[in-house]
């Protein structure tokens, strides 16, 4: 590897200031110094040999489009420290596939506010997790992410918008990450199940079983509601039994539909785990 393939800072830098290397052809790895902080607006931007960096300890802050159009970049790994990663710092780093917050746990964000279009058509990434320690995510941050196939809510964080059309979430029960997806009509699996090689087998798990649960509950509901109904036609032509009657097939059909939800609900958890 020639020397321009390789930046290395001096270890008494704290921070890369804006522009400072940006569109730089050739580079291929950059060496932080253990005391960097801030990495400055555009500071490689274009860097389109750029293939892999890695954060010392101390960093805080990754500045607006300060990656953006690293398209050769493949790996980032960021460090606890980190708090923000502004916008368009990664966007167009359409060989980024990995990222990885601490060593050995890959693609996590932990107390680090991510924000617009951060990683907008990130087209290679897959997976992410966002740890309960989340602050924010922008609504665009992960627009035009094509490629992924799971996202993973540990915490209470709203999913950002740009994530509507991810083809699978890992959710608390009853959490946000349910009721957005649940809203957008993204198949989900409870965190409680375990994780899955396929994604595509969980997701068809999922779906069968909301459609089942569903399924169930608009029969309940109907019966229900017919009942409601038989038991008005009773008081309005006097028929006691027939009010009676309709009295206790509503109060039965919700009853049922109260059951039934709920071991759907333990049903579909334990299914998952033996997939």
């Amino acid at each position: 590897m020639s020397e321009n393939a390789i930046l290395r800072f001096d270890h008494a830098v704290t921070a890369v200031e804006k522009g400072a290397n940006a569109g730089q052809a050739g580079l291929k790895t950059v060496v932080f110094p253990s005391c960097l902080q801030v990495i400055g607006e555009s500071a490689f931007e274009n860097c389109t040999d750029l293939e892999e960096i890695t954060f010392p300890g101390t960093l805080m802050t990754v500045g607006q489009n300060a990656f953006k159009g690293c398209v050769s970049l493949k790996k980032v790994i960021f460090p606890a420290s980190l708090k923000a990663i502004q916008a368009g710092a990664f966007s167009g780093c359409i060989s980024l596939k990995e990222v990885t917050f601490r060593p050995g746990e890959v693609k996590r964000f932990d107390g680090v506010r991510i924000g617009e279009k951060a990683f907008e058509n990130c087209t290679a990434l897959e997976e992410i997790t966002f740890q309960p320690g989340v602050e924010s995510v922008a609504s665009d941050a992960f627009s035009g992410c094509a490629g992924l196939k799971r996202a993973v809510f540990m915490g209470h964080l709203i999913p950002p918008e740009s994530l509507a059309a991810c083809p699978l979430f890992y959710v608390n029960q009853n959490g946000p990450a349910e009721k957005f997806a649940a809203k957008n009509r993204i198949p989900f699996v409870y965190n409680e199940a375990a994780p899955y090689d396929d994604p595509s087998a969980a997701a068809k798990a999922a779906f069968s079983y909301r459609r089942i649960k569903y399924a169930v509950m608009n029969a309940l509901g109907a019966l229900f509601i017919l009942g409601a109904l038989g038991m008005a036609a009773g008081f309005l032509v006097k028929s006691g039994w027939l009010a009676w009657g309709g009295a206790a097939a509503g109060c039965a059909a919700l009853g049922l539909l109260v059951l039934l939800v709920k071991y759907l609900d333990q049903r579909t958890i334990r299914k998952m785990r033996t997939l």
